[in-house]
């Protein structure tokens, strides 16, 4: 790892696991079921794009989005003040990086949550399907189901809900694995990729790997040492869901070639099984669905709080009245209510994971490595070339992906 002046030795120590066991566990919890979930079921029809090649971008991304992630980390900790992942471009280019930041920021943590409401309300919608209940309705009862668990103070009181999220995820994986079909290999055949298939499976794999913009809310109510506590946690969760996703995609991808779909469950044959996997792979989203939207909420409520002192001309004053818990229920009501309605609008799963790989690419790549060579300006020749490689190859990949998946959109869009 090229980081500026950063102690491997000490952040992977035996003393960070001993002195950091329940706010490790926290980290780790928490990133995981952020990263896991719709990559799960995505990336094995992301490797039908690229094909067997795709093996090695996946497992180069885990790497590259780990250190972006490192990189991120060390540039927050430069500036103490620092709480959010906005903060940092605040604190590097003024009022014009902080909105640029908060932009992409949220495109991509409401964009993803978003992601998830489509995702638990078709699942839903298949395990219930006697009801004959619309999509809409199911979006509306994944609301009713998940709002208590986004009136949480904090990320630390959701990692026993993270946990319960991440178990299910990887049951999902082991059901998978079970109903894979390896008699009929003869008769599979394998897709021919295009670079456009390839760019929407290179940044579902990035979507795949982008715990980014809600890492600094994980690791931001940690105690010391705060960076290798952040850095250790970010390293075993990607190493973790590395891991997973190539046991899910390498074999279904062999099995099942270019029959393979983008929601990988729905391959599979309807047993028990394959209930109790939509089941898990449900309750996993929409457990995550409060993790990616809390930055958002914390933005909102910051700012409401900042035109309330504004208004009263005094920056010490008390808090809205009717307490911090009614400014809660009101904007995070509001912002999620405004979620459903963009869920039901836009239902495209795979195009949907696609465009937010693209601009995940911007969250994950591009901005933590501009952080850090503008934060530190004394780095190696070797460590600037390979943040601005990092830099220039994600953002042409990245909008690529977006503009793609934009116009796939709205041409079904148009066609409905």
């Amino acid at each position: 790892m090229f980081v500026h002046g950063y102690q491997w030795a000490e952040a992977y120590s035996k003393r960070v696991f001993h002195a950091q066991g329940w706010p490790l566990f926290s980290v780790v919890m928490n990133l995981s079921c952020a990263i896991l979930g719709a990559g799960t079921l995505g990336v094995p029809y992301a490797l039908a794009s690229t094909g067997w090649s795709g093996v090695c971008v996946l497992i180069a991304l885990a790497w590259v989005q780990t250190y972006t992630g490192h990189v991120l980390l060390e540039s927050m900790s430069h500036f103490p003040q620092c709480e959010t992942y906005h903060d940092v471009g605040e604190a590097l280019w003024g009022a014009p990086g902080k909105y640029l930041i908060i932009f992409v920021q949220s495109i991509n943590n409401l964009g993803t949550a978003i992601l998830y409401f489509i995702l638990s309300a078709d699942h839903l919608k298949i395990l219930f399907s006697h009801l004959h209940f619309s999509t809409g309705v199911w979006t509306l009862v994944v609301f009713v189901l998940i709002f208590p668990l986004c009136l949480l103070p904090s990320m630390k009181e959701f990692s026993f809900a993270s946990a319960i999220g991440l178990s299910a995820s990887v049951s999902t994986t082991v059901v998978v694995l079970y109903h894979l079909d390896f008699s009929n290999l003869e008769s599979v055949s394998y897709p021919t990729q295009s670079l456009q298939s390839y760019i929407h499976g290179v940044a579902t794999f990035c979507f795949a790997f982008c715990p980014h913009t809600v890492l600094p809310v994980a690791v931001r109510d940690l105690p010391e040492p705060r960076l290798h506590t952040g850095n250790l946690g970010l390293a075993l969760s990607m190493l973790g869901c590395c891991v997973c996703y190539l046991l899910v995609s390498v074999p279904t991808y062999y099995v099942y070639g270019k029959n393979i779909h983008e929601d990988v469950l729905t391959n599979l044959p309807h047993s028990l099984g394959w209930y109790l996997a939509i089941l898990g792979i449900t309750l996993h989203v929409m457990i995550a669905i409060p993790i990616f939207a809390n930055e958002s909420f914390f933005i909102l409520e910051r700012s409401a709080q900042a035109v309330y002192r504004a208004k009263k001309k005094d920056a010490e004053c008390e808090d809205i009245p009717g307490g911090k818990f009614c400014e809660k229920l009101i904007l995070r009501s509001l912002v999620l209510l405004s979620m459903v309605l963009f869920a039901v609008l836009v239902p495209y799963f795979g195009d949907m994971m696609s465009f937010l790989g693209g601009t995940a690419m911007l969250a994950s790549c591009v901005f933590p490595c501009l952080f850090y060579l503008y934060t530190f300006r004394d780095l190696s020749l070797t460590t600037r070339v390979i943040n601005w490689l990092i830099i220039i190859s994600s953002f042409v990949v990245g909008m690529g992906s977006s503009l793609l998946a934009a116009k796939a959109m709205h041409d079904k869009g148009s066609v409905g």
